[in-house]
């Protein structure tokens, strides 16, 4: 098996130059992992979309005026020209907004204003915190907290810190852009009196591209999600060493949320108790037939064992009562088993003399001893 070399280097490990791939569409990148399954191309070839290092610029910092500036003669690309892709230039796209608590609403509408056309440059609005608190209310984040969180958007190009809140058609000029990326529903200016859409002129112009909302996120959406579950984020941040004084918390609202803290972590511990005793009961319910049955199996056992005992004693004892010194005598024995399961041994005699022989000797030996036992007297016999 040949030993390969590593990537960026050759068969002698000195580094090699790797071609830098080419920014393309999905079909190129899909055509071209296609080429490398049938060993067309090496993979180094591959068009891979790899993610963005750097930062978006803002609109004042000398790279976007630069690209700004070196447009000599601005005339709007047409809607028709830009789909086609046949311009000399990046489309520039405008898009604005608040964008508090940046969310993945906001990330997918970004996204949709940068894919409109083959090649975009996008440049997206954030409003400042005077005009966002005068006509919305007041937001989470800061005016700066936005910028970064929109600068760091892979899919944005530059960031016009402090937008208007208005456009008009003097600000599309200033930024030398083609089309406006927006939702198609109609905004009115808010407290500013108002009531038309402020789009209106840029949809008549021919300079508008609509984008599509994301159903079911927002920013109120997720504001409201903290404010239904306050007592819970509450108590989490104080957790977690925050104090009641940082989060606007009173002295009474702190000790009934902590209260409530421990009654939670009481009824968790008890339901956990709970939960481990009947485990411990279904496992012991497991169990109990093979207890019990291994109980028995034992039982059995000793049983069986017992008999197996009582036949072999019997046997044991006849083998001896057969044995060569007794083996001259006229006797039978018979072994036998009682109702308790023990041995019950009967020996016979074959011969009457020797019956007699021994009853005669019997005899004497009892009157033998009755001679030499004193026969007690009644008084002794009434006192003892």
């Amino acid at each position: 098996m040949k030993r390969r070399s590593p990537k960026g280097y050759s068969k002698n490990n000195s580094p090699v130059k790797v071609r830098r791939a080419k920014i393309g569409s999905e079909s190129d990148f899909e055509s071209n992992v296609n080429g490398l399954e049938n060993g067309s191309k090496s993979e180094f070839d591959l068009n891979i979309k790899l993610a963005l290092t750097e930062m978006a610029r803002y609109s004042d910092e000398p790279e976007a005026i630069v690209k700004r500036e070196s447009i000599a003669d601005f005339k709007p690309i047409s809607l028709e020209k830009a789909k086609s892709g046949n311009y000399s230039r990046p489309v520039r796209v405008y898009a604005d907004g608040v964008f508090d608590v940046f969310h993945a609403g906001h990330a997918r509408m970004l996204r949709q204003a940068k894919v409109l056309f083959p090649h975009t440059y996008l440049i997206v609005g954030v409003s400042p915190d005077h005009e966002v608190h005068s006509y919305k209310g007041q937001t989470v984040n800061t005016e700066w907290e936005r910028f970064e969180a929109v600068r760091h958007c892979r899919y944005v190009d530059e960031v016009y810190k402090g937008c208007p809140w208005v456009i008009t058609m003097d600000f599309l000029e200033d930024l030398k852009i083609d089309f406006v990326a927006h939702d198609d529903l109609p905004y009115t200016s808010g407290s500013s009196g108002g009531s038309g859409d402020i789009y209106k002129f840029v949809k008549e112009a021919g300079r508008f591209a609509a984008t599509q909302r994301t159903e079911g996120i927002s920013t109120s959406d997720l504001i409201s999600r903290v404010v239904k579950d306050y007592d819970h984020y509450v108590r989490r941040n104080l957790s977690r060493g925050y104090s009641r004084k940082d989060m606007n918390v009173g002295f009474l609202k702190e000790k009934e949320i902590r209260f409530k803290a421990r009654i939670e972590r009481s009824r968790s511990w008890v339901s956990s108790v709970e939960t481990r005793s009947q485990q411990l009961i279904r496992r012991w319910e497991d169990n109990a037939k093979d207890f019990v049955s291994s109980f028995l199996d034992g039982f059995h056992s000793v049983q069986a064992a017992k008999n197996i005992w009582n036949k072999s004693r019997g046997v044991f004892i006849k083998g001896t009562l057969k044995s060569p010194e007794a083996s001259g005598s006229e006797d039978e024995m018979e072994v036998s088993e009682d109702e308790n399961g023990g041995s019950m041994i009967s020996v016979r005699s074959l011969s009457s003399s020797k019956s007699r022989e021994t009853a005669a000797s019997g005899r004497k030996i009892l009157k033998a001893r009755s001679r030499s036992t004193p026969t007690p007297r009644t008084s002794e016999i009434k006192y003892c």
